[in-house]
């Protein structure tokens, strides 16, 4: 069973926390001094299960590259689509047989130039 992780970006603060508590009234538990307000512009990520080729845990919003040169730059969304295109080139075997081949260059928050949007 994987662990169920949360980080959050606060907008007003231009950082990410850390966290995997909720609190008794169903709000998350961030710390003492910081509080989580969506409608501030604050965003809830939730960890893979996963790590990259450094170990580094991958959450919801980072960017990666893989080393076989199917990805250049992707944003990790916990998503049907995502991962259809992760099994389809073999990225998730590699990840889970020890092997990853993912590695996270930044996130969607702290580092917006890395990848560009789809215009809708």
């Amino acid at each position: 069973m994987r662990e169920i992780k949360f980080r959050a970006w606060l907008a007003e603060t231009k950082k990410i926390v850390y966290f995997d508590l909720w609190g008794l009234d169903g709000n998350y538990i961030i710390s003492a001094d910081e509080m989580f307000d969506e409608d501030d512009g604050d965003v809830v990520m939730q960890y893979t299960g996963l790590k990259d080729k450094n170990g580094r845990e991958i959450y919801e919003g980072d960017i990666v590259k893989d080393n076989c040169g199917h990805w250049d730059k992707k944003e990790v969304e916990i998503s049907p689509q995502f991962f259809h295109e992760a099994i389809e080139y073999g990225l998730l075997r590699g990840l889970l047989s020890g092997k990853p081949v993912l590695e996270i260059i930044g996130n969607i928050y702290e580092n917006p130039e890395l990848i560009e949007k789809e215009s809708s």
